[in-house]
């Protein structure tokens, strides 16, 4: 199950490389925490399938240093930014 998930998770990678071209991609939420497991698999499977493998920079693939709560974290400053916001044009 884990070589399927790092296999298609690849493809999807190369997926977002050949609309995006992106430079970094950083790979957040639960799966991150198990990210030992399949990411050089997914990794080499990303390369192998970008358009144009061989002739165009291959996007970094990093897990997001908050890991798995990167979402959440993400969320609750977004939150706090508009609290703030609200208070501000309130007074």
């Amino acid at each position: 199950a884990i070589d399927d998930f790092a296999t298609w998770l690849g493809r999807g990678l190369s997926m977002v490389g050949d609309v995006f071209d992106p430079e970094l991609i950083v790979i957040g939420g639960g799966v991150a925490s198990a990210s030992d497991l399949y990411l050089d698999k997914a990794k080499a499977e990303f390369a192998r399938n970008l358009t144009g493998a061989g002739y165009r920079p291959v996007a970094d693939v990093r897990v997001a240093e908050l890991g798995a709560d990167a979402g959440l974290i993400g969320a609750a400053d977004i939150a706090r930014s508009v609290v703030a916001a609200e208070g501000a044009t309130s007074s």
